[in-house]
């Protein structure tokens, strides 16, 4: 996201080229004023962009959102963003209290900074795409991570377990990024989790070793990468 000033106001545009306002504390009435003026798709905030709020209660006058956007940021209460009726795109990390998903249940995309006490993710009917930052769980398995079995896309980041086992079966599942897992050893549970999978990026997980023998097993596959070497590549 490309962020500028733009008269008053810090603007962008999401990779739909939908326009994002910004929050900024000092002047926290105009920018609410301001994304109910344009109708924006979506708002965001970060300290640099002068967002310091402990709570995300103005986001009950702007019940048309679509999408929010909060990073670096340290929250109190985020029950505001219940009140968004059309909540199709969530991020807000690293700070916040427990979010319960269940009651976003429009969501087709999140970055989800892992809080085990999250709650309702797997309940996420509509959502498409899941980021899964910093998944680090004492028992070092995906036991029990609540997974919504719709998934087209996931990322995972940071991640402390060793093999990709306890994630659910996503036959749905065409894109999938794993990025320094540096306890990660395989892949080897790829062609149960997602037999249909067509892109694979494997990146920053020095342990793994057995990228060929996996992708030989996922008849899909239109893209593969795994430690920077190219393993499948079609027109």
């Amino acid at each position: 996201m490309n962020i500028h000033r733009e008269g008053e106001y810090f603007v962008g545009n999401d990779l739909e080229g939908r326009r994002l306002l910004g929050i900024e504390t000092g002047r926290l009435a105009d920018c609410v004023a301001e994304a109910k003026r344009q109708a924006v798709y979506g708002v965001f905030g970060n300290p640099y962009f002068n967002f310091r709020e402990d709570n995300l209660d103005f986001l009950r006058e702007l019940p048309h959102l679509g999408s929010i956007w909060f990073w670096d940021i340290d929250l109190k209460n985020i029950d505001g963003v219940y009140a968004l009726e059309d909540l199709r795109h969530f991020g807000v990390h690293p700070k916040r209290p427990p979010v319960d998903f269940s009651r976003l249940a429009t969501l087709e995309e999140v970055v989800w900074e892992f809080n085990p006490r999250d709650k309702g993710m797997g309940r996420l009917e509509n959502l498409r795409l899941l980021h899964v930052w910093r998944y680090q769980p004492k028992h070092g398995t995906y036991e029990g991570l609540e997974i919504p079995t719709g998934l087209e896309d996931l990322e995972i980041f940071w991640a402390k377990p060793a093999t990709l086992a306890g994630l659910p079966e996503l036959p749905r599942l065409k894109r999938v990024g794993i990025h320094r897992c540096r306890n990660l050893t395989t892949l080897g549970e790829l062609p149960r989790i997602a037999p249909n999978l067509e892109h694979l990026v494997v990146t920053t997980c020095p342990r793994v070793s057995d990228g060929p023998h996996v992708v030989a097993q996922l008849p899909h596959l239109r893209h593969a990468s795994v430690q920077s070497k190219v393993l499948v590549t079609a027109p």
